[in-house]
């Protein structure tokens, strides 16, 4: 396994390289530093699950919402499963959902977690995962906690006193935590596909999206088509859409463009071997890279690019909605072609954009298998807006931000609030 261990250290390293389109002179460095540390760290005694909670936290470093490593099904077959779900609410780590014995924690301000204060906890999960965006990162160490804290109970201490002691679960929960708006109760459902709720409230179309995974989410929006061309206003809900494939998504987009859409601005590494052979004989017999030439340079240091504009179109869906008022609610985990979604209409004030700043990733990641048993994902894909603005790590800020309160619990007010106006 030690031998596993290595090889897979090195794919990492060279695959990361050779692929990431992020890098920066700074990163670049941080990157080989921290090879030679995983490496240093590694010995013939390194058990699987100390070997991917090493390499988790090394590739974590790239800070990129693409980029990531799975774990093996030895390890996800010994893992245990929390009976309660956590998120970040006004700043504030809560139980936004659980099983009985622990609904009436619900919605409490969390003081500490694991023996951790809620800040440390918080750092500690999104250093193996993503550091940009805290609330994605608790949804990925929730798949498999035990990975990161192996003991089968843990206590909570909340800030009004209180404490817990909660037991994890042989099996996985899956919880529904979606928000609730009462207007829905009296509507009728007109999908019949998991990923996507159509509801026809008044002179409203109200979309909610969960993901962008199936062609089923495509076929159901345009069968309700005929009743979608009567509404005054069609009002997306894309809030924890972590995504699937852009395809999908800009196809339903084109229900509201009569032309070709500009969906993105893409780079890639562009590896010129006869360039790189040039520059490092170039810079051969000198101690440092410099950038005298810039074009050597970056070569050495995988920093050069391709670029493309990028566009896509169905004529056959074009312009059925080109009239159509829209407004889209997202949230800090509107996430990949759940947030190119959000682009091809915010790239042309096309939409109003409704409640909090979106992930910030995008782009088409890489699936790398290890020796070990897991993968290496990494993007391979630098995404920004058709006219070159930065979204990554940074999100899509909207129009009129809306966030959403502890006080409100699982009531959807942003939600209700739109359908009332």
């Amino acid at each position: 396994m030690y031998h596993k261990m290595m090889m897979d250290i090195a794919s990492i390293y060279f695959e990361g390289r050779s692929l990431f389109p992020y890098w920066d002179d700074e990163l670049l460095e941080k990157w080989k530093i921290n090879y030679v540390t995983v490496l240093n760290k590694i010995n013939e005694q390194t058990t699987l699950t100390e070997f991917y909670c090493i390499i988790k936290k090394w590739v974590a470093i790239l800070n990129d919402g693409h980029t990531l490593i799975y774990l093996p099904e030895e390890i996800k077959q010994q893992g245990k499963f929390l009976p309660i779900e956590l998120t970040l609410i006004e700043d504030e780590l809560v139980i936004c959902s659980a099983l009985p014995e622990y609904k009436n924690l619900t919605f409490l301000p969390i003081k500490k977690i694991y023996n951790l204060t809620t800040e440390d906890f918080i750092n500690e999960v999104s250093a193996h995962f993503w550091k940009s965006n805290l609330n994605v990162s608790l949804t990925n160490f929730q798949n498999h906690p035990s990975f990161l804290f192996p003991d089968d109970s843990f206590w909570i201490e909340f800030k009004d006193g209180i404490t817990k002691k909660v037991n994890l679960l042989e099996q996985p929960v899956n919880f529904d935590a979606a928000l609730v708006s009462p207007i829905l109760m009296n509507h009728k459902n007109l999908s019949v596909s998991e990923a996507i709720d159509i509801y026809i409230i008044e002179n409203k179309a109200l979309i909610k999206i969960k993901n962008f995974m199936t062609p089923e989410v495509v076929t159901e929006f345009y069968r309700t088509m005929p009743l979608l061309e009567q509404v005054d206003e069609v009002l997306f809900d894309i809030r924890k859409n972590f995504g699937g494939n852009s395809g999908f998504a800009n196809e339903i987009a084109q229900a509201f463009f009569d032309g070709p859409m500009k969906t993105e601005k893409s780079e890639v590494q562009n590896f010129n071997a006869q360039v790189y052979a040039s520059a490092t004989q170039l810079f051969f017999n000198r101690l440092e890279l410099n950038k005298d030439t810039q074009i050597f340079y970056d070569a050495l240091q995988y920093q050069t690019l391709i670029t493309e504009q990028e566009d896509d179109f169905y004529p056959d869906r074009a312009g059925l909605l080109s009239d159509t008022p829209v407004k889209i609610i997202m949230d800090d985990q509107t996430y990949s072609s759940s947030e190119n979604f959000v682009m091809i209409f915010d790239n042309v004030q096309r939409a109003s954009l409704i409640g909090s700043t979106t992930a910030g990733s995008t782009g088409q990641p890489a699936l790398i298998k290890l020796e070990t048993g897991g993968v290496f994902m990494v993007t391979a894909k630098k995404v920004a807006y058709p006219n070159g603005t930065e979204h990554h790590n940074i999100g899509i800020k909207p129009d009129i931000e809306m966030l959403r309160k502890i006080v409100d619990q699982n009531n959807d007010v942003i939600l209700t609030n739109l359908l009332l106006k």
